[in-house]
């Protein structure tokens, strides 16, 4: 007996963004998002990186985008200073976790500001480690890395 295989669905960037089988049927709601992914990817300027969506908790969704450079050996004040001159910010806690699940490869292996100081001591602030995965906090004089990214509102 010969069996023959079904000719095999290929993925499709939908397939891709929803983490879902190709067979599987995709919902009107995923089709919305796949088509609000793509208008976001149109919105890129060169040397920008899609990260992806943050849902929001108190606020609304929006898209991350990592914007092109990195700061190096700078202090938090030169960090954020440093991004608003590229016309973006220091990423959150909450983007730059997703910074490393998602776009990890684009990052060296050190230790990068965010844009939140600790809740009950000022003097510190969060980042991230790019080795690790791990969220810390550091003196606003320590000597880290920085990246910028923007935000674009979710329709």
């Amino acid at each position: 007996m010969i069996w023959i295989e079904p000719e095999a669905k290929q993925k499709t960037s939908l397939d891709v963004l929803t983490n879902r089988h190709p067979t599987s049927t995709a919902t009107h709601s995923e089709v919305i998002q796949m088509g609000e992914y793509m208008q976001i990817r149109g919105l890129l300027k060169e040397g920008e990186e899609y990260a992806g969506l943050i849902l929001g908790k108190d606020e609304p969704d929006y898209h991350l985008v990592l914007l092109p450079g990195e700061a190096a050996d700078v202090s938090w004040p030169s960090a954020a200073d440093w991004a608003a001159a590229r016309q973006g910010a220091l990423p959150t806690r909450r983007e730059l976790a997703l910074l490393f699940a998602n776009a990890r490869d684009g990052f060296e292996r050190n230790w990068y500001w965010s844009s939140e100081p600790h809740a009950t001591r000022a003097q510190l602030v969060w980042g991230q480690n790019f080795a690790s995965g791990i969220q810390t906090i550091y003196g606003r004089p320590y000597r880290g890395h920085a990246r910028a990214v923007r935000r674009i509102d979710s329709v």
